[in-house]
């Protein structure tokens, strides 16, 4: 509460830094429970047994080892065990939880001001700390020279869509991706399992716990794709407006990814991602219905598809989306090619009608399709009795009162 006041005004402006500097060593002080749970202070000590698991001790569980050499840490092959413990963990009694309204008020004035105070910000407990840093990044207000000194082993979320070019494989490779920073014979002991949980957090380099990464506009190679793909336990990745390669195709694998924006992009994509649930091809640019049948054939779980501002509307693929993604509820198709309209024609009209339409919508946006007519939607209402939202505008041939009549329950 104090540095909040302080930051927003109240009080004297010449103590204004001196004390946010007071408050922050206080903040430091307090005891574990009243910060991270295993952390007693804001860059952490060893946690106390009594406490239960904490999660320095949950973390450092989660990585195995092959063999005894601590250079190999199997950042890998527990990645799905990995998430399974984070997911039965008890929620740590962070200050979020505790107080979050206080919380969103100090993130936004810690925001508004990181620049004056960085280096303080740096030294807050890691839970605020890392909500402002990230909200900070969105907006671009961290300098680029500083995310280094923000980046740990419990970084949850990245954004890098205002850094652009700044953003390099080299820096990906040495701040990001896991890694372990001293495994010389003399730092170490003979054996890892001889550490204690704190040594091992302590030699953890990057960010072995990202589940969020926004690479929009940014330029990276396809081998540290992978390797973000392959050793972080990624669930969100965005791609939208970055340029990764001119090859024919980009394979994205992952049993973990549950959402994907590679929107604006021209590249083919191979996905492969049995989790994904959300997918963005909003102005995808590639002459190919690829894209699409990698998904309907590697997506089951599939929930949520933009296919807007399309060039070309792919009307086999889309059926096979409809047929091998089930649980598709949520569909945009906004600015559609004119292929929406015909393969509807086709589906009224012809016997035995090769194409097919999601059946199981709750939300359908298909505006700015000027060559839909009220048959069109009427077909599209008809198979999917749940559908609740419907965005016709900028629709000219639409006559909404009419159609109103026919489907009164939207």
């Amino acid at each position: 509460r104090e540095i909040t006041s302080i930051l927003m005004g109240k009080g004297k402006n010449k103590s204004r830094k001196s004390t946010v500097v007071t408050h922050v060593k206080s903040l430091s002080s307090l005891p574990a429970s009243s910060l991270v749970p295993g952390l007693s202070r804001a860059h952490g000590a060893p946690p106390s047994s009594s406490q239960g698991p904490s999660l320095l001790e949950a973390t450092s569980r989660r990585y195995q080892l092959r063999e005894t050499d601590p250079s190999k840490l199997d950042w890998i092959a527990e990645k799905e065990a990995r998430l399974k413990n984070v997911s039965e963990e008890q929620t740590p009694a962070m200050i979020r939880f505790q107080h979050p309204s206080l919380f969103k008020k100090c993130v936004f004035t810690l925001v508004a001001n990181f620049k004056r105070y960085a280096r303080e910000i740096a030294n807050l407990p890691y839970d605020l700390r890392d909500e402002v840093f990230y909200e900070a990044s969105c907006k671009g207000i961290v300098p680029f020279s500083q995310q280094a000194t923000f980046l740990h082993w419990g970084t949850l979320q990245l954004d890098y869509s205002q850094y652009g070019k700044e953003l390099t494989d080299s820096f990906v490779q040495q701040h990001i991706l896991p890694h372990v920073m001293d495994a010389s014979a003399s730092a170490v002991s003979d054996t890892w399992e001889d550490l204690d949980d704190w040594a091992i957090i302590n030699r953890m380099g990057g960010c072995p716990n990202l589940q969020s990464l926004t690479l929009s506009g940014c330029n990276i190679s396809l081998f540290t794709l992978d390797s973000l793909l392959s050793e972080c336990p990624l669930q969100h990745l965005s791609l939208s407006h970055t340029r990764l390669s001119k090859s024919a195709s980009i394979k994205i694998e992952s049993k973990l990814l549950t959402s994907l924006d590679i929107s604006f992009t021209s590249n083919e994509f191979d996905i492969v991602c049995p989790s994904l649930r959300q997918v963005n091809l909003m102005f995808h640019r590639h002459p190919s219905s690829s894209t699409l049948k990698s998904i309907a054939m590697n997506c089951p779980e599939l929930e949520h598809l933009d296919i807007s501002s399309q060039d070309t509307f792919y009307p086999t693929a889309f059926t096979l989306v409809s047929d091998m993604c089930p649980k598709v509820s949520v569909l945009s198709m906004k600015d559609c090619a004119s292929g929406l309209a015909t393969m509807l024609i086709s589906i009224i009209h012809v016997e035995s009608c090769p194409y097919s339409f999601p059946h199981n919508l709750v939300a359908l946006n298909v505006s700015g399709t000027n060559n839909l007519a009220n048959s069109h939607v009427q077909e599209m209402v008809k198979a999917n009795q749940h559908l609740v939202s419907l965005d016709l505008s900028h629709c000219l041939l639409i006559d909404i009162e009419e159609l109103r009549k026919e489907c009164h329950f939207l």
